[in-house]
Order: C-alpha cells, then structure tokens, then sequence
C-alpha cells in the first residue's frame, strides 16, 4: 500500500488574554433633606411679615400679602419635592439599567470564553486521541498518520491520560472585590477568571522532548499497558525516519 503524508491542518482555537471590565461606577441616591426645602419658604415668609410691619397699607392687603406669599412657600415646597420625585425616579432607572447591561455583559462574555474553552478541548481531543483512536488511524491509513515533525511544538508529545489543563484564553485583571465593596456586580469579572481557568476531562500529555528521560512507576501490569499506550501515539504520529523506536527488555518481559 502506498502511503503519502499530507500537510497538516492544526485545529484553531483562542488563546491569550481577555480583560473582563469592572461595572460602571453607581450614582448615587438622591436625599430629601426637608431643611433645605423649607429654609427658603420660611425665610421668605419671616421676611414677608417682617416687611409687613412696615407696610401701611389696610388690614386686607396685608392678608393679600401674606396669602401671596404663603401660597410662594407652598408652590417652593411643591416644586422642591416633584424635584426630588422627578430624581429619584432618574436614580431608579438608572441603576435597573446599569445592572441590566452589565449583566448582559458578563453574560455575552460568558459564551465567549465557553466557546473558546470547548474549542480548546475538542482540539486537544484530536490531536490527542486515545489508544483506540490511534489504531483506527493506522488501520485506515488516515491523512493525519505520521503528521508530527521536528517542526511542531506537539512533536515526541504523548499522550498519558485525561485530566484538567489550564485553558488557553484566559481572563486578565480580574480582582477580588473588597470586604467593603458592597456592589454585587463587583466580583462578576473575578467569578468568569474562577470558572474558566480550566478545563476537564481532556488528555493530559507528557513531552518528551523537554523531559528527554521520562520513568514509569506503578504495577507490572498498568505500566505495561500506559507503555504500550505511548508506543502506538509514537508509531501513528510520529514517522519512522522522525523518530526511531529501540526498545531493551528481557526476553520474558516481551
């Protein structure tokens, strides 16, 4: 049978870092302060009747003045409170949206970061496949047989098992929120860096390459059988004239 190795297609996912932003700062709330409302209407009204006792006019006009500018006082005081209403629903509206939007994004970076980390994972599952999988590329002759050269960073890179690795895209600047921060949107940026900081139940590889010597150690049995694991990801992705296999054992042990 002939055989001819393909250029390789490495699957793509997202690394690096991203910058989750803090929430906007919150306004903060109007106060109704009833001295400052009534300070001015009173003022006006003692400086009225002050004014008053000067005034020579007859009895009715000075009850027109003083209806004048009590009725000035009411309207101040009327004034100053739909103020107040009118800020206070302002302060409202604000904060429902200030929570809505950022809610929406944490949420939208959410899905960026899941889809990023399932990326990550469905790519290391294939360039990592289990010891079933590399027997289904031999027997098939696939495209993919012997694709690791010297070249690529996964070359004499084997596979142990499966496990949590750290995930590639990763959030940056995420910061504990403070025993005094009492906003609840304040630890959202921190909670996405905690639950996508890795991934599980992915292979968990060993590279030989950089450990250049590499030990066993268990029970005759599960060693045999992660050795016999290593060496069919070595003879599936690794060519013969890339790397050479010598193998020194007793006769027995074969």
């Amino acid at each position: 049978m002939e055989f001819t190795r393909q250029p390789r297609m490495m699957p793509e996912y997202q690394s690096g870092a991203i910058e989750v932003q803090p929430p906007p700062s919150a306004t903060d709330k109007p106060e109704l302060s009833w001295f400052q409302i009534l300070i001015m209407p009173v003022i006006t009204v003692a400086i009225s009747i002050f004014m008053m006792m000067g005034y020579g006019g007859n009895m009715m006009s000075r009850q027109f003045m003083i209806i004048g500018m009590a009725a000035l006082a009411v309207v101040g005081i009327i004034g100053s409170l739909v103020n107040y209403n009118r800020q206070m629903r302002k302060y409202k509206k604000g904060k429902k949206d200030r929570v809505k939007f950022y809610k929406q994004y944490i949420k939208d970076t959410d899905k960026e970061l899941a889809f990023a980390a399932k990326q990550q994972a469905n790519a290391l599952r294939a360039l990592h496949p289990d010891p079933a999988g590399c027997i289904r590329l031999m027997r098939a002759a696939a495209p993919n047989l012997w694709e690791r050269t010297a070249s690529y960073n996964d070359f004499l890179m084997l596979r142990v098992g499966t496990g949590t690795v750290k995930t590639a895209l990763r959030v940056s600047g995420a910061r504990d929120p403070g025993f005094m921060d009492k906003d609840p949107l304040a630890g959202e940026p921190k909670a996405l860096a905690l639950k996508y900081d890795k991934i599980s139940d992915v292979p968990v590889c060993v590279d030989l390459k950089s450990a250049q010597i590499c030990g066993i150690a268990g029970t005759r049995q599960k060693t045999g059988d992660l050795i016999a694991n290593l060496l069919f990801q070595l003879v599936t992705h690794h060519g013969y004239d890339d790397v050479k296999i010598v193998i020194l054992a007793r006769e027995q042990a074969m």
